[in-house]
């Protein structure tokens, strides 16, 4: 089976910058396997797995293509998935909420409708995929290089506040983020 981006949803270098993640949702009441993943339009794509040609169960906006602010601004994180609470959180770049711009975001969804249940906007894009640990804490790193301080952010999963701000100066963090026992490692391009 195979799904193709819509030809007026294609944009050049319009590839699947991040890893499909996979979850099970509710539709119509009947537990489904949905795999997605976020396209280089800016678009995260949900699909029943079972049905890939059949096209998205829904699709959600996490930014804008790279032809309208620059390569390093594109949509290549992977979703992060919690079985436990059944949370599903997006992330990516240049994208608007409520009516201000963020350079960067990361949302909790539903994950049968992609209907947000919380906005966080950030300073920052977010290119590489946040990492959730087992207290709900979401590391969420930002990756800009215009001179903009970057960070990771240490967001409550259940709300989206942030927790704690990690700064790294101006050195831009693409690799995600890994808890390991009491620690959070983090790389950054080059030195803050």
């Amino acid at each position: 089976d195979i799904f193709t981006i819509p030809p007026a949803q294609q944009v050049g270098d319009g590839d699947f910058g991040s890893s499909p993640t996979t979850w099970t949702a509710s539709l119509g009441g009947v537990p489904t396997q949905i795999v997605g993943a976020c396209n280089k339009n800016g678009l995260f794509y949900a699909l029943r797995a079972s049905a890939l040609s059949a096209g998205p169960v829904w699709t959600d906006s996490l930014g804008t293509a790279p032809q309208q602010v620059g390569y390093l601004s594109l949509c290549s994180s992977s979703a992060d998935w919690d079985q436990n609470t059944t949370q599903l959180f997006l992330s990516g770049n240049l994208t608007t909420i409520g009516n201000t711009v963020y350079k960067g975001s990361v949302q909790q969804v539903n994950p049968a409708t992609g209907a947000p249940v919380w906005q966080t906007g950030l300073p920052g894009a977010v290119l590489g995929t946040p990492t959730l640990d087992g207290s709900g804490v979401l590391a969420v790193a930002t990756c800009d290089y215009s001179g903009i301080p970057n960070a990771i952010y240490l967001l409550d999963a259940f709300d989206g506040r942030i927790l704690a701000t990690l700064g790294s100066g101006d050195a831009p963090i693409f690799a995600q983020p890994t808890f390991a026992d009491n620690y959070l490692f983090g790389a950054t391009v080059g030195q803050g």
